[in-house]
C-alpha cells in the first residue's frame, strides 16, 4: 500500500512537471523542458529510495531497545511467583516488537506455572507499546514453602467469618518441611466496601500475591468468588478455629498435606504426555 501511494504521488508530480515543461516550451522557454524532466526523474528516484528503505525496515529484524527489555523484566518480576527472569530478548520489525521471556516460577504445580506464564503474556502486551506478540516460557523452581492467609477483623487479630468484608488479611509463609511459619504480614483489604464485585476483586488481589491456601471461618456462598479463587489454584480451607493461633496450626497441617500430595514436576510431565 505504501508503494502504491508513492507511485500515485510520483505519477502526479511527473504529470505536473511534464505539463509545466511543455507550457514553458510553448511560451518560448525551451530550456525549461529538459529541466522539468530532470526534476520529475529526480523526484521519482527519491520516492523509489523511500519505498526501498521502508521495505527494508519490515524485512530486516532489529534488536529491541534495552530500555524496553528492562521494562519487560520489571513487569515479570512484579509477579510474586516469579523468582527470577532467566532471559528476555526481542526483535523489532516494521515498528512492532516481538518479545520472548524465560522466567523461573516458584511452585511445584505446572498448571499454576502455566497460568503465571499466560498472565504475564497478557500483562506485558498491555503495558508495553507496539508489542505484537509476547511469548513467555517458564522453568519451575521447587519450593518447600507455601503462602496462606486468614481474613481478619478491624483489630487485625480476630478471625473474620466473612471474606470480601474482611478489614485485613494475615498473610503467612509456611515452611512446609519444617512445619512452621517463617513470616507474617497483615495487609489491609484494598478493595472499597462499595466497589462492584468486591469479592472477586479481593480474590484477584490475594492471587496476585501468590496465595495458595486460604482459611475461611465459614464456607463461601458466592459462586463467582469461589470460581475465581479456584481458577487461580487457591485451596480453600473452612475451619472452626476459635482464634488466630488455632487457625495458623490448622493451616500448617493442611499445607503439609497439600505439599505431600503434589507430584514432582517430572512426574506431572509424564502424566500429561
Amino acid at each position: 500500500m505504501v508503494a502504491d501511494s508513492y507511485n500515485s504521488l510520483g505519477d502526479f508530480i511527473a504529470l505536473v512537471a511534464i505539463l509545466l515543461g511543455i507550457g514553458l516550451a510553448i511560451a518560448g522557454l525551451d530550456i525549461m523542458e529538459p529541466i522539468a524532466g530532470a526534476i520529475a526523474a529526480g523526484y521519482m528516484i527519491y520516492l523509489g529510495i523511500r519505498v526501498v528503505l521502508s521495505g527494508m525496515k519490515v524485512l530486516l529484524d532489529a534488536s529491541v531497545d534495552r530500555k524496553v527489555l528492562d521494562q519487560v523484566k520489571k513487569v515479570a518480576l512484579s509477579d510474586p511467583q516469579v523468582s527470577d527472569v532467566l532471559d528476555v530478548n526481542g526483535r523489532s520489525a516494521g515498528g512492532y516488537s516481538f518479545i520472548h521471556v524465560n522466567v523461573l516460577v516458584v511452585t511445584r504445580d505446572l498448571r499454576e506455572a502455566d497460568r503465571v506464564g499466560r498472565d504475564l503474556e497478557r500483562i506485558i502486551s498491555g503495558s508495553i507499546q507496539n508489542v505484537d506478540r509476547v511469548q513467555v516460557e517458564f522453568e519451575v523452581e521447587q519450593k518447600g514453602r507455601l503462602l496462606s492467609a486468614v481474613p481478619l477483623k478491624e483489630d487485625s487479630s480476630t478471625i473474620d467469618a466473612g471474606f470480601a468484608d474482611a478489614k485485613a488479611f494475615e498473610i503467612m509463609t509456611i515452611d512446609v518441611e519444617g512445619s512452621a511459619i517463617v513470616s507474617r504480614e497483615v495487609v489491609a483489604n484494598p478493595v472499597s466496601p462499595t466497589a462492584a464485585g468486591r469479592g472477586v476483586r479481593v480474590a484477584v488481589f490475594l492471587a496476585r500475591r501468590g496465595l495458595e491456601l486460604l482459611y475461611l471461618g465459614a464456607p463461601l456462598d458466592d459462586d463467582d468468588v469461589t470460581g475465581t479463587l479456584e481458577a487461580y489454584g487457591i485451596e480453600l480451607y473452612a475451619g472452626a478455629a476459635g482464634n488466630l493461633a488455632e487457625a495458623e496450626k490448622l493451616l500448617i497441617q493442611r499445607a503439609g498435606e497439600l505439599y505431600k500430595a503434589l507430584p514432582e514436576p517430572d512426574e506431572e510431565k509424564e502424566g500429561a504426555a
